[in-house]
């Protein structure tokens, strides 16, 4: 199959897949808790269930549509992405506790492996792209 053929097909397939579990960017506007290991379950739980229904590793997916499926998670777990990215990047938080370490890792599947910074740059907004350096930064420290 030609390569931009199977793009093409794959992003088909990732559109319709979130749009079956009834993916939209509006939803719950409250960040997960820091630090809770029951919403950190609910969301590992969530992510589970949506990936089973995708037909490759959600790490297989374009960045930008990591980042739809990691948002699709946040939704179905009653908690925003954004609002999350937002606290985690300013919050006064020990990142040496596994649970907010886990969240962190989570946050930013959708730029893990990307090697361009333009590929970063087309799935953020400006404020994300600020938040998600900060929170970067604050993880490696």
């Amino acid at each position: 199959m030609k390569p931009l053929i199977y793009k093409t097909l794959c992003c088909m397939i990732t559109v319709a897949a979130l749009a079956a579990c009834g993916y939209n960017k509006s939803g719950p506007t409250d960040p997960a808790p820091i630090d809770d290991k029951a919403a950190l379950e609910k969301l590992a739980d969530n992510y589970n269930k949506l990936a089973d229904k995708f037909p490759r590793s959600p790490m297989q997916l374009s960045p930008g549509e990591r980042k739809a499926f990691v948002e699709q998670v946040f939704i179905n777990s009653g908690y925003s992405y954004k609002a999350t990215l937002h606290e985690m990047a300013t919050a006064d938080i020990d990142f040496s506790k596994k649970n907010v370490s886990d969240l962190a890792q989570l946050l930013t599947i959708p730029q893990r492996n990307v090697s361009s910074l333009n590929d970063v740059e087309s799935i953020y907004s400006a404020t994300e792209l600020k938040e998600m350096a900060a929170l970067e930064k604050r993880m490696n420290q």
